[in-house]
């Protein structure tokens, strides 16, 4: 009966424990016919909770994009999953400042003879009247993106950059599906994953401000958290 073999063989391994220092993770699951191979890939995010020893607080580092990729040597995809969208309602909030004057004129004429006198007093008061108006939109944004070219399928899957009202954080299981077919033997190729940037968040799962990420990156050098964010290359071949 064929198989199916990948190598490194511990990526396929469920059981161990180096996948704990994978931000992002990917395990694939085949289904052999003649002459093709169905893939369905788990592209798995999972963020790392990180205790900050002060008031019982957390925070947690993971990766919001990756890249990911399958290519078939001398074979052709006739199948994958497609780009997804998904929208995203704007608030946008304008405020308009305009500085109000106002003044007050008094005049008094007097007239003794032979001395005539003027008083006169002009005052300007300056406010600030300020106005807001909230514009709101729609917008369809990819959040994954698709690419097929004859032996190669690539996806490119990403939240927007926009702040979410609940939470920033990527932590899912993204399955994507692809079936290649060729003409001989051998069946062979190569599966790729390229994580994003790691990012730090908060205990409600905000991403931290951009002058604060060096010096939390620096935290996680210092507490020797280290993970593991290189490229993931898995060569699969079926015998």
């Amino acid at each position: 009966m064929p198989y199916i073999k990948y190598e490194p063989e511990f990526i396929d391994s469920k059981l161990d424990h180096r996948k704990l220092n994978y931000p992002m993770l990917i395990e694939p699951n085949a289904t052999l016919r003649p002459l093709s191979i169905a893939f369905s890939l788990n592209v798995i995010f999972q963020p790392k909770e990180i205790s900050a020893n002060f008031r019982n607080d957390k925070y947690f580092i993971g990766i919001r994009n990756a890249t990911i990729a399958i290519d078939a040597e001398k074979g052709k995809c006739i199948k994958a999953t497609k780009d997804s969208l998904f929208n995203v309602d704007y608030s946008v909030d304008l405020s308009k400042i305009k500085e109000v004057k106002e003044s007050s004129n008094v005049e008094t004429q007097g007239t003794f003879d032979p001395i005539q006198t003027k008083v006169g007093q002009e005052v300007s008061i300056g406010n600030v009247e300020e106005k807001k108006t909230t514009g709101r939109f729609n917008k369809d944004e990819k959040k994954l993106a698709a690419k097929v070219l004859n032996n190669w399928v690539q996806w490119v899957y990403a939240l927007p950059n926009n702040d979410s009202l609940t939470s920033d954080l990527l932590d899912e299981v993204l399955i994507l599906d692809a079936i290649f077919h060729w003409n001989v033997p051998p069946l062979k190729g190569l599966i790729q994953l390229k994580p994003g940037r790691v990012e730090v968040f908060d205990a409600e799962r905000k991403r931290f401000p951009k002058y604060k990420y060096l010096a939390m990156i620096q935290v996680l050098i210092h507490k020797q958290i280290l993970l593991n964010k290189k490229n993931i290359q898995i060569n699969y071949q079926v015998y």
